[in-house]
């Protein structure tokens, strides 16, 4: 939430705790329940659309960061021995595609980076048999595909995280305006009755609607 819509939403909240601490005051009067519960739903909305806002697309970012760094080390170790193999039984082709740097995967994008590493997974695993002298195994090979699929997987998450955002930013907006509107046009109304029936109870309900900035 921002600073605006963070001192309306304590507000509510306020109205909310004055109201549940009396409601033998009013329970007994049917509009007034039917309004608390009304405030209570949308209270309860705009607190699942607050969740919604904490997800950190930083932290996915650098989640999304870390996997790029552990497939690049294991596809650094395939293609490099891939590469040894082509030179060592005289498939220089192979050799030579196979042939990557660390500045060149990270130079990669995001979309390019999966076409290279199932390339070398496609690669090892038509020549699994011959490259059991060098130390490729079929496990390792899966765990590099299960590395590719755990970092395609994160590919897009903090844009989709952010629209999120700003989508739940949005709808917080229009809720907490739906219960300013409900508090002003007929809680506030119908709590006339108690300026003089009972002014302890009225007074506390004034209290809770004086919003404070933070």
């Amino acid at each position: 939430m921002n600073a605006k819509q963070n001192n309306q939403f304590r507000m509510q909240l306020a109205v909310q705790a004055c109201m549940d601490q009396n409601t033998e005051k009013w329970n007994n009067v049917p509009v007034i329940a039917q309004i608390k519960n009304q405030l209570d739903e949308i209270i309860q909305r705009i607190e699942t659309q607050s969740n919604k806002t904490a997800v950190d697309s930083k932290a996915t970012t650098q989640n999304k960061n870390q996997i790029r760094g552990i497939l690049t080390q294991k596809a650094l170790i395939l293609a490099g021995t891939l590469s040894s193999y082509g030179a060592i039984t005289d498939n220089l082709q192979l050799a030579e595609e196979t042939k990557l740097s660390k500045s060149e995967i990270d130079s990669l994008k995001e979309a390019e980076i999966e076409a290279i590493i199932n390339n070398l997974i496609q690669q090892a695993t038509d020549k699994l048999d011959q490259l059991a002298d060098f130390g490729i195994s079929a496990e390792q090979i899966t765990d590099l595909s299960t590395s590719l699929d755990d970092f395609t997987a994160m590919i897009g998450k903090p844009r989709v995280i952010r629209n999120q955002k700003f989508a739940a930013m949005q709808q917080i907006d229009e809720l907490i305006d739906e219960a300013r509107k409900l508090l002003k046009t007929k809680l506030d109304r119908i709590m006339i009755r108690y300026r003089y029936a009972d002014p302890e109870f009225y007074d506390s309900y004034q209290r809770s609607r004086s919003i404070v900035d933070m």
